[in-house]
């Protein structure tokens, strides 16, 4: 099958593998061989596992796997839907049983029909403009050396990666590539392997081509070698998971290094903590120091592990000198600061505070963050050349609990008239440990339906902090989105069930 055979010279089926031999049976088994090629031979299938969060920690490659951990990645594999195309949802306990037994309940993406016929993709790559060829400093950062455009035939086309290759009279190890779209990372950054002379640059998720349409990305290029380099760029191919491709190869531009060496910007990261319900907490401080002048542009911090950020944080504001700057935007895996403009002269930290609102409830631990190396977008004052890091910096944000507690007000059981109004049948007392927004909730009663029919219309009210809802024996699961209210440790909320019995005898 292709998928062993690298520096395994024995066959040892009793004995234990690492995670370099593990990792690249497993990458093999997904991607087959995009990942190939590298030196050492696991490092691309490594980060291309990493990319899709399905190993998360690559730094011990010599580690020896135990079968919890493997069972863990395998899991992590079919859940993310990366081994078999499926979107998350469909590997959930739920759906997988809705889909199987073809209830209505099961999502749309995951319903798979016999009539559905699977036509081939096909993708066609060009190049956006001429070639040049550009001379930049022996450690220039993020140069464009040129835009491809992916277009796709008659059939919608999925595209999983492409393939930038490098010659010319400098050291291949030095150079790092990656894609953008309209200024955004696009693709994962891959630095090109010394064997193959290639660096496989994957799109995660697929990127999905709708028949006949296009879309044009940027090839960047850093590099951190000697003087009179020259790195000359192609793109030799592109890989279709339904179907094919043509158009490689595809020159680009020629990088030839100068003396000028450009000034570094490196970051550190302090993380802090934060719990539902703080508002405009201190979250995180990234300082950044550079070595020449320098205009700060923005900063993006990744989450490593961890919940997902948008589930922990919200309304996140940049500050900087207590003025709130830039724009912030957040995605599940990602805080991007853009727009700024921090003046810093040579060793001048600029301190950029971020703070939010606190809204994950529940037992969580905690988030790790990471500001890569090419995270740090700062350029020079006086060339306007785009700076470097010399490292990543890490931090964890740690989540605190908050603890919850529903109590009875009354309890008991209580004989009425038939008729009677405004009988409660339930009053409950939710608190909390600190004050937070309810913004979502969902209320279920089980077994009352029965109940119910001793009731006018067959019908109570619910109060959930004053708000009434009606519940009969239809309708006995109650979900508000829009409905919020407030709760801390001084100000309960309240539910209570009240109804009317109907004018006949009836044992409550």
């Amino acid at each position: 099958m292709g998928l062993m055979g690298v520096g395994i010279s024995t066959f040892r089926p009793n004995d234990t593998v690492t995670r370099a031999e593990f990792g690249t049976v497993l990458s093999r088994a997904i991607w087959g061989d995009d990942n190939n090629g590298s030196d050492p031979y696991y490092v691309a299938h490594l980060n291309a596992l990493k990319d899709a969060e399905v190993m998360t920690n690559i730094a011990n490659p010599n580690m020896k796997e135990v079968r919890g951990y493997v069972m863990l990645m395998m899991q992590r594999a079919d859940e993310s839907g990366v081994a078999n195309n499926q979107p998350a949802i469909c590997s959930t306990p739920e759906n997988v049983l809705a889909c199987s037994l073809g209830l209505d309940s099961c999502p749309a993406e995951c319903l798979e029909t016999e009539e559905e016929v699977d036509l081939p993709g096909f993708a066609t790559i060009s190049r956006v403009g001429s070639t040049a060829t550009q001379y930049v400093a022996s450690n220039a950062v993020n140069k464009k050396v040129g835009a491809i455009k992916l277009t796709a035939g008659q059939n919608d086309t999925t595209v999983s990666s492409v393939v930038v290759s490098h010659n010319g009279l400098g050291d291949s190890t030095d150079v790092t590539v990656q894609l953008y779209k309209d200024g955004v990372v696009a693709s994962n950054a891959r630095a090109i392997t010394s064997s193959s002379q290639n660096a496989t640059l994957r799109f995660t998720p697929a990127l999905e081509l709708k028949a006949g349409s296009s879309m044009t990305f940027d090839v960047m290029a850093s590099v951190d070698g000697l003087v009179n380099e020259e790195h000359n760029f192609s793109v030799t191919a592109v890989n279709v998971v339904n179907g094919t491709a043509t158009g490689t190869p595809i020159a680009l531009d020629t990088l030839r290094t100068t003396s000028y060496v450009v000034g570094n910007a490196n970051p550190t990261l302090t993380t802090y903590s934060v719990k539902a319900g703080d508002v405009q907490e201190l979250v995180a401080s990234v300082s950044i120091l550079p070595g020449k002048n320098a205009i700060i542009k923005g900063v993006t911090l990744t989450r490593s592990s961890g919940k997902n950020i948008d589930e922990v944080l919200s309304n996140v504001k940049a500050y900087y000198n207590d003025e709130i700057v830039g724009t912030v935007t957040v995605t599940d895996e990602k805080i991007v600061v853009a727009g700024l403009n921090i003046e810093r002269l040579n060793g001048e930290t600029a301190n950029i505070e971020l703070k939010a609102n606190g809204i994950y409830i529940g037992t969580l631990g905690d988030v790790l963050l990471v500001v890569e190396a090419n995270d740090v977008y700062a350029v020079e004052a006086n060339t306007n050349e785009s700076m470097r890091s010399l490292a990543s910096a890490i931090g964890t944000l740690s989540v605190a609990n908050v603890d919850m507690s529903l109590t009875k007000v009354s309890t008991g059981s209580q004989t009425v008239a038939p008729g009677t109004s405004n009988v409660e049948l339930l009053n409950l007392k939710l608190t909390s440990n600190t004050e937070f927004e309810v913004s979502n909730y969902t209320i279920k009663f089980n077994d009352i339906g029965e109940l119910l029919t001793n009731f006018i219309d067959n019908e109570v009210t619910v109060y959930i902090n004053g708000i009434d809802y009606s519940m009969t024996t239809d309708t006995l699961t109650l979900s508000a989105s829009s409905d919020r209210f407030f709760i801390d440790k001084n100000n309960p909320a309240t539910i209570r069930v009240v109804g009317h019995t109907k004018s006949v005898p009836a044992v409550l």
